[in-house]
């Protein structure tokens, strides 16, 4: 009973009393038959007929209050941290007065020049001054990455609206000959 009471408490608590029952009627079956190595016969049939009667008519009676009673609760830890602690306040903002409007954001420009040679001029990652770094020095390489993209597409797209060209044109003289 004690191997019945921690396996259907302890080891799985999920059980029901039907899974219980038939783990009790499986060690019942072990010890009530002899088949060395396997199982010993300890229970005549008659002793068997009384155990399972006990069984029923007490342990099983009452199992689920047996199951509410000693199967572990979960438990909820709760940590908490103290809410006291100095808070440091954010930095102010700038006044929207001395912001500047979007549409002069946007019309701005930024002139690149196209040439290979000075391409290589512009700041690339490998050349800042991680020391000197500037709001001013981010956008100006942010910029120039942009740039570069721009440029890398722009041929990209020249290149394929070339092809496109050259297959109607050769389609268009294809048709008329």
């Amino acid at each position: 009973m004690k191997e019945l009471f921690q396996a259907s408490f302890q080891d799985h608590p999920h059980w029901r009393w039907k899974e219980s029952l038939a783990f009790f009627k499986q060690r019942l079956l072990d010890h009530s038959v002899q088949r060395p190595p396997f199982s010993v016969q300890v229970f005549s049939f008659d002793d068997v007929a009384l155990i399972t009667d006990y069984a029923l008519t007490s342990f099983y009676r009452h199992f689920k209050l047996y199951q509410y009673v000693f199967t572990p609760k979960p438990v909820l830890r709760l940590d908490t941290t103290d809410i006291f602690r100095p808070v440091e306040a954010p930095p102010p903002v700038e006044r929207l007065t001395a912001a500047v409007p979007e549409s002069e954001l946007l019309a701005r420009e930024v002139d690149w020049p196209e040439d290979a040679a000075e391409e290589d001029a512009r700041p690339s990652l490998e050349t800042v001054d991680l020391d000197e770094v500037t709001p001013e020095s981010i956008q100006r390489a942010i910029q120039a990455a942009l740039h570069a993209q721009v440029i890398e597409l722009r041929r990209a797209v020249q290149e394929q609206l070339g092809e496109q060209e050259k297959a109607l044109t050769d389609k268009l003289a294809s048709l008329d000959a």
